[in-house]
């Protein structure tokens, strides 16, 4: 697994980017806050490690660690928006906005993950690494149980996933937002991610010891970003390997999902030395010119007997 630390953890700013970054910083109402990569010493090599672990099991490439993108994932943290979240231990997304004019962003499109927990009383410290390792673990091995392999939005990929609400309308977005990690964590064209979780509020119930803390917020940022509607997040391959039918749910591969997805495999699924594919690209190629050379020799033949 590698860390990918530039320099300084954010590119040089324009007047306009700083003045984007003030329109987005807390206002003084905000609540006080403590951020992990500040208190934590290896934040960024613990939460890689849990992300990476299931990507090596299903043989994805794992991520590297991008400092811009938990900046991004930070300056969400401490927004307005989310200092409000503090007492109510709930969390909400980013816009699709705020990601891609992020000045700090490396990347157009960022997919993004987000958790909360409400913390119970106790005397210790809370571990932020083991907090977000508890939370980023339950995406990989103990969600697939309850996933089907299929494009991102489907109804079908998620009808496994138990969610409080029975109605249709509701049901499919609730069930897709307890489904985003998986599926986000695991998305093939996916190659860094940062995140940022903090401590904030106030726990009224804490009586003893020095631990005051109510809420963990946990927001990682992903590049390129996963999740887009329609399409697959990883290959037929990739599927089968985490014991997912390697049939999509919602229907067939089409022709530039197939070329695609069996270039992708040729490349991080290479075959042992000596063993020939059974259903690549190739092959499918190399049967067409064996059917045009057999036309091609009948025609001939039938030329000399007319002659």
């Amino acid at each position: 697994m590698c860390l990918h630390r530039s320099a300084a953890p954010f590119p040089k700013l324009s007047l306009l980017s700083a003045c984007w970054l003030i329109s987005q910083s807390p206002s003084s109402s905000a609540a006080n806050i403590v951020f992990a990569s500040d208190t934590e010493a290896k934040w960024g090599e613990g939460i890689l490690a849990t992300h990476n672990l299931p990507r090596l099991r299903a043989g994805l490439n794992s991520f590297q660690w991008n400092d811009a993108l938990a900046g991004v994932a930070r300056d969400w943290l401490q927004s307005n928006t989310m200092s409000y979240r503090c007492d109510t231990s709930t969390i909400v997304h980013s816009s699709k906005k705020f990601r891609t004019e992020h000045p700090v962003s490396p990347f157009y499109y960022l997919g993004e993950t987000a958790v909360s927990k409400e913390l119970p009383v106790q005397p210790e410290p809370w571990d932020a690494v083991q907090l977000a390792q508890q939370a980023v673990g339950r995406w990989g091995d103990p969600m697939v149980q309850n996933i089907s392999y299929g494009r991102w939005g489907s109804a079908c990929t998620v009808d496994k996933v138990r969610v409080a609400t029975a109605e249709p309308e509701q049901r499919l977005g609730t069930a897709l937002a307890v489904a985003e990690g998986f599926f986000q964590s695991l998305w093939a064209e996916t190659r860094e991610v940062g995140c940022e979780a903090a401590f904030c509020g106030v726990n009224a119930n804490q009586t003893y010891g020095n631990e005051s803390w109510k809420t963990f917020l946990l927001v990682c940022e992903y590049g390129p970003g996963g999740n887009v509607i329609g399409e697959l997040p990883f290959s037929p391959t990739t599927a089968s390997i985490l014991g997912l039918t390697s049939s999509p749910c919602d229907g067939p591969l089409s022709d530039s999902e197939w070329l695609h997805w069996e270039r992708w495999d040729s490349e991080h699924y290479p075959l042992p030395a000596g063993h020939a594919a059974t259903s690549t690209a190739s092959d499918f190629h190399g049967s067409i010119c064996a059917t045009l050379l057999i036309i091609l020799i009948a025609c001939h033949k039938e030329l000399q007997d007319f002659s």
